[in-house]
């Protein structure tokens, strides 16, 4: 985290190092345990996730819309993914103006190329 430029720092540095860790991993887990005791409702009354991995969970074994850099876009059901939002989709197909161009049993696309991704 920092870089040691004279010995008499090191200890300082290593010490505040190890209070400025301690101090994010209880933010952390203070941060973790009100998010999920604390219910936040939208004017609807419905609750609202705010992360997109919540969001892809529950749009599993549903179809989604991919849209990746380029403007190529991917439609499939949704059967898998991971916390680089790396896709998994089976029964997909490439999307070109709206009209099926080419057809996939199963498709693995790269998280890094998503754009957006509609449930």
């Amino acid at each position: 985290m920092f870089k040691y430029h004279n010995s008499f720092l090191k200890p300082i540095l290593n010490k505040l190092q190890s209070a400025v860790s301690a101090v994010f991993q209880t933010n952390y887990r203070i941060c973790r345990h009100v998010r999920v005791t604390e219910s936040r409702f939208n004017l609807k009354g419905k609750i609202m996730t705010n992360r997109p991995l919540d969001i892809l969970n529950e749009a599993l074994n549903k179809p989604v819309i991919a849209r990746l850099k380029g403007g190529r876009e991917f439609r499939g059901e949704l059967k898998g993914y991971d916390i680089h939002m790396n896709l998994v989709l089976d029964n997909a197909e490439e999307l070109k103006d709206g009209v099926s161009v080419r057809k996939y049993s199963s498709l693995v696309v790269r998280g890094d190329n998503i754009v957006y991704v509609s449930p």
